[in-house]
Parts: structure tokens; sequence; C-alpha cells
């Protein structure tokens, strides 16, 4: 995807990150490389899929980098990755757990990559979830809130310390079918801000 038009102004960015990769790495490195080109094939799917472009296929890490022009597609492909890669069938010594972070801000766009403070923060944000989530900043709730299926919503997390980062960061756990239950109180869809029409209306759950 590297001919795609990359976004510019106020971006959403999807992060992710493979729990424990370090460690599976050491203990089944040939079932970790055949596990990876299934995660692989999971997120390029999705995130083409709604309109995002995927900047860094493998970041620092086993992590991924990608970049969207609205919070609502980035948001879809993040919950259809994340439904997808928790249904899939992994090798059984390397048993893949990823997290994900979804943040909008204005980007800093520099030969083809992004950086800057949004960025920071939704690294931080990464490094906050949990194996199995999609961890959403407040700004991208407040965008994406009243343009969710009704099968899908926020779970406020509360404010999150995140490291090197003075503001706390308000964030919401999204929830919805094949997602692993989160906890805390659901938000109302009233509380969003209302954005532009998203590609996709209704979210597929399939894998």
């Amino acid at each position: 995807m590297a001919d795609r038009r990359l976004p510019s102004g106020v971006v959403t960015f999807v992060l992710t990150d493979i729990v424990g990769s370090t460690r599976l790495w050491e203990t089944a490195p040939a079932a970790m490389e055949r596990a990876l080109a299934r995660h692989a094939e999971i997120l390029t799917r999705s995130i083409s899929e709604h309109g995002g472009v995927l900047l860094k296929g493998r970041g620092e890490g086993d992590s991924t980098f990608s970049v969207f022009a609205l919070a609502t597609d980035a948001l879809a492909a993040a919950y259809e990755a994340q439904v997808a890669l928790v249904a899939a069938t992994w090798p059984t010594d390397a048993p893949l757990t990823v997290r994900f972070a979804v943040h909008t801000g204005e980007s800093l766009e520099r030969d083809g990559d992004f950086l800057g403070p949004a960025v920071n923060r939704a690294a931080r944000l990464r490094a906050v979830a949990q194996g199995g989530e999609v961890l959403v900043s407040e700004s991208t709730a407040r965008l994406v809130a009243d343009r969710m299926p009704s099968s899908v919503r926020l779970v406020e997390r509360g404010p999150l310390r995140l490291r090197d980062l003075d503001r706390p960061e308000v964030s919401y756990a999204l929830a919805g079918p094949g997602l692993p239950a989160a906890a805390g109180r659901s938000v109302p869809s009233d509380r969003g801000v209302t954005g532009r029409k998203a590609r996709c209306s209704s979210w597929s759950a399939s894998t």
C-alpha cells in the first residue's frame, strides 16, 4: 500500500503490538514465523478494506502502525481485525494475543512517516492496552460514538496515566461480538460528536 495517498491534517492512528512476542520468538521461532504470516494477512486485509494505510508492517518488534482519514474507518478496521485475531487458530506453541490502540490527533507527516505528540500518545495508549483489547482515546471516542453499529459499544476505562505524558487519557475499551468482555461503564452513544460519513455503517464480525 505504499502508493496510497496519505491522509493529512487531523488523522486517526491505529497501533498494534503482539503481547509477549519476544518470549515466543525465543521458545518457538518456527511457529512464530507461521503465526506472523497469518497475523499480517488479517491486519492488512482489515486496514485496506477500510481505507487505511499500513505504514509499518513491522514497526518496532512485531508491531504495526496505520493511519486513516476517518476515525470511524479506523475503529471499524481495528474491530474487525481484532475479532479475526481472537478467533484465529494459532500454533499451539505460538498463540498470538494482540493489543490495539486507536487515537485521533493532528498529524505531523515527514517523508511518508508520522511523528509528534499524537503519535506519542497513541504509542503510550497501546502500551497500557491488554491483550485482545482495542483501547480507544477520548478524541476518537467522541468522533465515533454516534456512528457505531448497535451491537458495538465503548466501555469507559477512566483516566489512565501514560508514561512521560503530563495529561492523563480518558480511555475506552471497544466491546462487541467476538471481543473479550470489557470491564467498566458503557457510554451512551449520544455523547459522541458526529463526523463525516464512514465507508461502512455496519461492521462485520466475520473472520
